[in-house]
């Protein structure tokens, strides 16, 4: 590899980290809390038409199924931090259940 090849080469791989980093820095990243009771906060709002990431952290022992966005489905083990994408969505109320316990749930507002 000549001198020039090496420099070029160089200089895509730095714009592709630098791309790749703004992208997950404009991933904005909420987080809630999952007890034996409930899911904390129990609302969060997020920008419409934006993808985010949300951090679950189960501090209970027992694994957990999600219900969410028709038909999706999540496992959230027991004494464990889940990640999920969701979005970009519409404006709106979105209700995230608990499967195994329906009396778990938050809502998110995307606006």
């Amino acid at each position: 590899m000549n001198g020039m090849t090496k420099h070029l080469t160089l200089a895509v791989m730095a714009l592709i980290l630098a791309a790749s980093s703004a992208f997950a820095d404009e991933i904005g990243v909420y987080n809630l809390t999952m007890s034996k009771e409930k899911f904390l906060p129990e609302r969060i709002e997020i920008p419409a038409e934006t993808k985010v990431s949300i951090m679950i952290d189960n501090q209970g022992d027992a694994t957990e199924k999600l219900n969410f966005l028709v038909n999706h489905e999540r496992v959230l083990p027991g004494g464990k931090a889940t990640r999920l994408f969701i979005g970009p969505l519409e404006p709106g109320e979105y209700k995230f259940v608990g499967i195994y316990h329906p009396e778990r749930s938050f809502i998110i507002i995307a606006k």
